[in-house]
């Protein structure tokens, strides 16, 4: 099996997180910030920093992407948190539009309960230093690439 260097799986998600955005100025801003969290305070931070303050329009986007590239990396096994996630958070969204109050409270536990899914595979990363220096890394490059190509549509 051919591996992929991290520039490439960095761009690839970037790439596909423009494409799945329409705003890209707070996409900009967002990478920006959580790439501060990061660099000051670690990947875990950065997590807890997407789940409580991105917005919600872009919040699965990241999550999507950055648990992607960890997973290129073979930092995560499989996509399959990522996918569950962008999958509630647009379920979400349109449950929303239906005010179906059961439902809109059931997905947001749902959601709540991947977050901390994902939290906890975070956490298992950093208990290695090498896999933590390697995600840092392929964080950093990703999150740099989105604000590239976030500045260069517009953003």
């Amino acid at each position: 099996m051919t591996e992929k260097n991290i520039d490439y799986i960095a761009s690839k998600h970037a790439q596909t997180l423009i494409r799945n955005v329409s705003d890209y100025e707070d996409v900009m801003t967002a990478a920006t910030k959580i790439l501060g969290v990061l660099t000051e305070d670690g990947i875990y931070a950065a997590f807890l920093y997407i789940f409580a303050k991105v917005k919600d329009s872009i919040r699965a986007e990241f999550v999507y992407g950055t648990l992607s590239s960890l997973g290129d990396v073979r930092l995560l096994a499989g996509s399959r948190l990522a996918e569950d996630y962008r999958d509630k958070c647009s379920k979400l969204e349109k449950t929303k539009k239906e005010k179906s109050k059961e439902d809109i409270q059931r997905l947001n536990n749902e959601i709540h309960d991947l977050q901390d899914e994902i939290l906890k595979a975070i956490s298992d990363i950093t208990n290695d230093l090498n896999k933590t220096l390697l995600a840092r890394l392929v964080l950093e490059r990703f999150l740099t690439y989105v604000r590239y190509h976030a500045k260069a549509k517009g953003g």
